[in-house]
């Protein structure tokens, strides 16, 4: 037994008469008192006391004046020895432990546990030619079955348990069994469902599979139908207007005459070649062999290219030109630019083909990183279903037969302008409005690698 007065300084103790003042202020069985001003008993955690030296649990009470003020603490020492006889006992075969809770205890805030961990934990073992051995720490975390007992006066809960295991070990290999048996069950049936159900599967995927070749089959025939009646069609007019003028010009004598012939036959020379380079750079995008080659070109120069090609059809059909360039934009573009001038000479000659009157505007811009041109017109536009149908290869746009012969195309030039748009890794889109005119916008991404 000890006294430490209200500073903490030990005053007294019942193993030596003579102590000197020892600071005890530390202690949490003297500041749990001395801070909660409650007259109340309070269980330490295990520590090695100061003047005996050995390994103890501290009971202590508060000590009050007539007043009551806080005056000091009175202190029970008792060690594990004591305490193994005290709570465990040896009764032969049996394994028990027990253990010792810190609660809140009356004026502290209750009677319930307040950590999982105990202040006092003991484990016994009945051995015969052995003594009962302190337990550590991990050996009380083991599963438990036991009672517990709240002592409400000391703000202490009380418990004792024996493990688990024997009681669960029979229980355990039930179960396992039965898991074991219901298992095998459940696996042979989910087994015979499973190749039932592959079988089946199996069965579907095959039909699947033939019904969509004998479908990707028709397709292909119907594509090859199209495409050799359209290719010969577009094929056999500039073949005839070269046989027919090639055959006047060498009848005239009239050498006016004779030139205007061989306009004629010219141009349906140009156009039998750009049909047929067309055709080619088609084949060789379908077949993942088109190259690109990005070089670093004059934006400006680009376009008047392209313009300047068409400039005198512009003009011949009286309409207005206006071309416009965003302030501020980059002065050069990364681009493979031969397709791009393909892309934007395909646009400007629709526009021409599909307006009569009115003008054709030529924007470029830079916004977020991408390039903008834009072809806008005044033509005839088209219908929300012709906007749909404006990439498919061998389409035609057309208002009425009586247009038709005068805007004749071989419908693959806005099919190669999306191919193109792709492979420079941007896109193209068309908005149109029946009667009122069309506007495409190419977006083509800015790129410094080369």
């Amino acid at each position: 037994m000890a006294i430490i007065d209200r500073n903490g300084m030990l005053q007294a103790s019942s193993l030596d008469k003579n102590v000197k003042s020892i600071d005890l202020s530390d202690r949490k069985h003297f500041l749990v008192h001395k801070t909660s001003g409650v007259d109340v008993s309070y269980l330490s955690q295990p520590l090695v006391g100061r003047v005996s030296k050995v390994l103890t649990a501290q009971f202590t009470r508060p000590i009050f004046d007539g007043r009551g003020d806080f005056n000091g603490v009175v202190v029970v020492s008792l060690n594990f020895d004591y305490l193994q006889k005290l709570l465990l006992e040896q009764n032969g075969t049996s394994q028990h432990n027990v253990a010792v809770f810190a609660s809140s205890p009356p004026g502290l805030g209750g009677d319930k546990r307040q950590v999982a961990t105990p202040l006092i934990a003991l484990s016994g073992i009945a051995q015969p030619n052995g003594p009962l051995k302190l337990s550590s720490a991990a050996t009380w975390e083991q599963k438990q079955i036991g009672k517990e007992m709240a002592l409400k006066d000391f703000g202490l809960v009380l418990r004792v348990s024996v493990p688990q295991e024997p009681f669960q070990r029979k229980l355990k290999f039930n179960l396992a069994l039965a898991v074991v048996l219901s298992a095998m069950l459940v696996f042979g049936v989910g087994y015979y469902a499973f190749q039932m159900l592959a079988t089946i599967q199996s069965r579907s995927r095959i039909l699947r599979k033939l019904e969509e070749s004998q479908i990707k089959a028709n397709s292909a025939n119907a594509m090859k139908s199209k495409f050799v009646s359209s290719i010969s069609h577009e094929l056999r007019t500039p073949l005839n207007g070269i046989l027919g003028f090639s055959e006047l010009i060498g009848m005239s004598d009239d050498i006016a005459e004779a030139k205007r012939y061989g306009n004629i036959v010219n141009k349906s020379a140009t156009h039998l070649h750009q049909l047929v380079n067309t055709l080619l750079d088609l084949a060789k995008i379908e077949a993942g062999q088109m190259e690109v080659v990005k070089i670093r070109s004059d934006v400006r120069d680009l376009c008047n290219s392209v313009l300047s090609i068409h400039r005198y059809g512009v003009e011949k059909k009286g309409l207005a030109l206006d071309v416009k360039y965003q302030s501020g934009m980059p002065a050069t573009i990364v681009t493979d630019h031969i397709k791009l001038m393909q892309i934007l000479n395909n646009l400007l000659s629709n526009a021409v083909k599909f307006t009569d009157e009115g003008a054709i505007f030529i924007t470029v811009a830079f916004e977020q990183s991408q390039w903008i041109f834009s072809v806008a017109d005044t033509g005839i536009g088209m219908s929300p279903e012709q906007v749909n149908q404006v990439f498919e290869r061998f389409n035609n746009v057309r208002l009425d037969d009586e247009l038709s012969s005068e805007r004749a195309g071989a419908g693959l030039g806005m099919a190669l302008c999306k191919d193109f748009a792709e492979l420079l890794g941007g896109s193209i889109h068309v908005y149109s409005e029946l009667r009122s005119g069309t506007v495409v916008k190419v977006l083509l991404p800015q790129t410094d690698d080369l």
